[in-house]
């Protein structure tokens, strides 16, 4: 698990995170939230769900783990907060409920995540 502090909130599924993290050389500071379906900015409700998660975690700590991925310059991941997870604290945009997992610290090794200075 690593912390990082949320410097911004792009929409209601993604974030901008400092320290920037690097994954298997790639570098970035884009996360989106694994298992969040907030609608799109498009969307009519778009606005109201980057909102709330603005006022959830900007300017907060947040720990990211159980690493899905990488698409367009975005780690895919679970974000926590206050100890829960992100989709905890926002049931109303859950994706689907989480399958349960033996060891959610356990990522694959080709998967390894380091945060920069």
């Amino acid at each position: 698990m690593h912390t990082v502090m949320v410097t911004d909130v792009l929409d209601g599924n993604t974030l901008a995170v400092w320290p920037p993290w690097d994954l298997s050389g790639q570098k970035g500071n884009l996360v989106s939230i694994h298992g969040l379906a907030a609608p799109p900015l498009n969307h009519d409700l778009g606005d109201l769900a980057r909102r709330k998660l603005m006022f959830l975690v900007i300017g907060t700590p947040v720990q990211i783990m159980s690493i899905q991925g990488l698409t367009d310059n975005t780690l895919l991941c679970d974000v926590f907060y206050s100890g829960r997870t992100v989709i905890d604290h926002l049931p109303e945009y859950a994706a689907r409920p989480a399958p349960a997992r033996e060891n959610p610290d356990t990522v694959p090794s080709a998967l390894v995540l380091n945060l920069g200075e």
